[in-house]
């Protein structure tokens, strides 16, 4: 396996994360309903609306962790965000199996509900600390990083300097400069280069930004293997404020949210919506440090 590249590698440890990631959150909840003597009686309405409501748990849990980038194992694999975005997937899948009951007016067991979270959490953390430590782990953080950057001079010098790729201790740029900005034959051929040679990302500065259907070819790359694309751009500080119009022909700049008395208001939110959450969130806390 040591002859493969890390973009093969990447593919195969973000498969093994996501069938572990699956694992470690439906078989702690089958356990605790087996044991907590929840069968499906077809017989009561009320207990297969209960049990059904509790099995959402495992595939809201599985969505959030799948739509927050939860397993982009390549750029979170060194870093906390690792276990941190298991653990917020958790909890929005929580609140949003409590809101529902409360909807629908079904009342369901907190304590069946708490051990299933609390035992999950735990679950989920442990086997992603194994996994991080595992052979295909290591084997891919020895890896080296191999990325096209198609840039001109002055903008590849910046990225060289840019700290923003936690890939990698092994980073391999490979530069290349258009003669023609939207040449369709030369960005073919940088799509060819990068998928025949096994690179694993492309890195592409502001004034190369391509045309819709060389993106496209681009992300039909991205639907066949693990592949990473970058856009170095200095608009990159202006992403909160962007707002895409009905026809996406246009891109809004919203006003900033940060200044003056939005900044006040901003920061008065963060404080209030953070104590609710440490507070709903405490015996989940307590019950996974006292399991730990």
């Amino acid at each position: 396996m040591s002859h493969r590249s890390y973009a093969a590698v990447a593919g195969d440890f973000r498969k093994k994360l996501i069938l572990t990631d699956t694992l470690a959150i439906c078989i702690p909840q089958a356990i605790i309903l087996f044991f907590r003597d929840y069968s499906i009686d077809f017989g009561s309405i009320a207990v297969v609306i209960d049990v059904g409501i509790l099995c959402l748990v495992p595939l809201l849990w599985l969505y959030f962790l799948s739509t927050d980038s939860s397993w982009e194992s390549q750029i979170l694999l060194g870093s906390l965000k690792f276990y941190e975005l298991p653990f917020k997937a958790g909890a929005k899948a929580s609140v949003s199996i409590t809101a529902f009951a409360y909807i629908v007016k079904e009342p369901i067991s907190r304590i069946t509900l708490l051990s299933i979270l609390s035992a999950t959490i735990v679950s989920v953390l442990l086997a992603r600390l194994i996994l991080r430590h595992s052979y295909l782990a290591n084997l891919m953080k020895n890896k080296t990083v191999r990325f096209i950057v198609v840039a001109t001079n002055e903008e590849f010098s910046q990225i060289k300097l840019s700290k923003a790729l936690p890939l990698n201790s092994k980073v391999e740029l490979t530069h290349r400069i258009l003669k023609e900005k939207y040449n369709d034959a030369e960005w073919h051929k940088i799509c060819v280069e990068v998928e025949e040679g096994a690179y694993a990302g492309l890195i592409i500065a502001d004034e190369y930004f391509p045309k819709p259907h060389v993106l496209a070819e681009i992300s039909t790359i991205q639907s066949r293997r693990v592949f990473e694309v970058f856009i170095f751009s200095p608009l990159a500080v202006l992403l909160p404020r962007f707002k895409n119009l009905q026809d996406n022909s246009l891109i809004k700049l919203n006003r900033p949210l940060i200044v003056g008395r939005h900044a006040f208001v901003k920061r008065f939110m963060d404080i209030v919506l953070s104590v609710i959450a440490l507070i709903i969130l405490s015996p989940i806390l307590l019950l996974t440090a006292l399991a730990v």
